[in-house]
């Protein structure tokens, strides 16, 4: 049986704005917006995030959020009772107002709402990625490094063997228990979820 290792770097897509992160609670606390719908176009995204969603405030829908990517603002437009639009608009207006350390247009909650919908979706992504390379391999991050992760991968004669195959056997379950403890000897952080040999 052979071992074959490869590392990884981890991409991550998540905003480092503290203050966004700051403000992103304070208005899930509110919980009256609320965005569906939500279209992405990454490759249109130049100077800000190219985007659409209907836009529902307190379970009605208010209006369309748009911005084309280009550096300018979000706009929401109405759709249907204009008189929950205006209400939507003044709620936006508040909360702008009660942030007055800094300077916010008065849809950034439409912004930091999508913001929130986009993290979770990049969420999504990686779990779906990581679950694959578990599969593979034993996936682990050396000591101090918080940008990339390693694989190990297994074979026998010559073909790549998954890890549930490996828990199969008797000797599969070995060689990965082998080497799982001397990587967790040197230090290393076993990423892997689907390991039943580890309480």
């Amino acid at each position: 049986m052979s071992v074959l290792k490869k590392k990884f770097l981890i991409t991550t897509n998540k905003s480092n704005d503290l203050s966004v992160h700051r403000l992103t609670e304070f208005f899930k606390m509110k919980n009256q917006i609320e965005l569906k719908s939500v279209k992405f176009s990454e490759w249109n995204s130049e100077e800000t995030n190219c985007f659409q969603a209907m836009v529902y405030f307190n379970g009605k829908r208010v209006g369309m959020a748009s911005n084309e990517g280009r550096g300018g603002c979000t706009w929401v437009t109405p759709t249907d009772n204009v008189q929950d639009y205006k209400a939507f608009v003044a709620h936006c207006e508040a909360l702008v107002k009660s942030n007055s350390e800094e300077y916010y247009e008065t849809f950034s909650v439409v912004d930091i709402l999508f913001e929130e919908w986009l993290e979770a979706q990049y969420a999504k992504k990686d779990k779906a990625k990581m679950d694959r390379e578990f599969a593979k391999g034993l996936c682990y991050r050396k000591p101090n490094d918080t940008d990339a992760y390693n694989i190990i991968t297994f074979k026998i004669h010559g073909k790549n063997v998954a890890i549930t195959d490996m828990l199969k056997t008797q000797i599969g379950r070995h060689h990965l228990i082998k080497s799982y403890d001397k990587l967790v000897a040197d230090g290393c952080e076993i990423l892997n979820t689907n390991l039943n040999f580890v309480s």
